[in-house]
């Protein structure tokens, strides 16, 4: 399974006035370092997650169509498929599955595809590489307020974290990168498997 970014989230989790509050931070000289260490921090969060944050849009690549009626799909909580594509071996063309066909199951986490009843996946000789992808939405919504607190927590603290320490920091023999809050914050929400 492949997966390339579509479309980029249209907003931080957090926003720069917030980290500089967070940080107790009395002026704006440090914004572009914060907005950076805000990215590094959210890409952290959302790889130990195996979820994504704000909405963006994924394109997501199969070898071949499931044995089951069912394409998971990765990170998380899907809010919308945009497409489901395959590429015919014979003539290279590449054939958009009417939606008809298939339903999205956004309450499931991870999300879904499910072949409609009385349906089934398309009977055609599929190309070599990547033949079947699947466009999607995933997130927990388009707006920061959409985002569990824990999650904007741990953001603020890694930011916190790595704006007071610019190295390792070592706490007697143990040399540790992330506080162990952030872990604690995040546990709950992790999905294994991807």
């Amino acid at each position: 399974m492949k997966t390339v970014l579509i479309t980029e989230p249209a907003v931080a989790p957090v926003s720069v006035d917030a980290l500089r509050f967070h940080c107790v931070i009395p002026h704006s000289e440090d914004d572009e370092y914060l907005a950076s260490l805000s990215l590094a921090a959210v890409s952290h969060i959302e790889s130990v997650l195996s979820r994504k944050l704000i909405n963006q849009t994924w394109r997501v690549y199969f070898d071949d169509w499931p044995q089951d009626a069912e394409i998971i799909l990765p990170f998380g909580n899907c809010q919308s498929v945009t497409s489901i594509v395959y590429k015919d071996s014979i003539t290279g063309a590449e054939n958009t599955w009417d939606p008809a066909n298939y339903i999205v199951d956004t309450a499931a986490v991870p999300g879904r595809v499910v072949i409609a009843y009385g349906q089934s996946w398309p009977d055609a000789s599929l190309y070599n590489v990547n033949p079947v992808s699947v466009t999607f939405v995933t997130g927990y919504g388009a707006a920061p307020a959409d985002i569990p607190d824990a999650m904007l927590h741990a953001v603020k603290l890694l930011v916190a974290h790595w704006y007071e320490n610019r190295e390792i920091v070592n706490v007697g023999q143990t040399v540790t990168n992330v506080p162990k809050t952030v872990d604690a914050l995040l546990w709950p929400h992790r999905l294994f498997g991807f």
